[in-house]
């Protein structure tokens, strides 16, 4: 596996960790109004599908790739794709 295919896992691990962590918290904590969460939403949306191609399909999984395909994943507040990426990718999350 090269090392750029690797920083790509990782950065989409930790894209997910911080989509989950905006969602659950960060909204209130930075008071954004509803414009700024759906540009953020989209934002994280955009760029999960852009490494999720470079990373490709197969080493996604149909949950994994069905959630950030549908924006579910930008979306998230819970975490949950940040573990099934995790579990997918064999890469732990690094950040906040």
């Amino acid at each position: 596996m090269s090392s750029n295919l690797v920083s790509t896992e990782q950065r989409l691990v930790n894209l997910l960790g911080s989509a989950a962590s905006y969602n659950d918290k960060g909204i209130e904590w930075c008071r954004h109004k509803p414009e700024k969460v759906g540009e953020m939403h989209a934002e994280f949306h955009s760029e999960q599908l852009a490494l999720a191609k470079e990373i490709g399909a197969s080493r996604l999984g149909d949950a994994l790739l069905s959630a950030i395909e549908s924006g579910a994943a930008a979306r998230d507040w819970s975490g949950q794709y940040v573990a099934l990426a995790e579990q997918a990718l064999r890469v732990r999350r690094h950040g906040p």
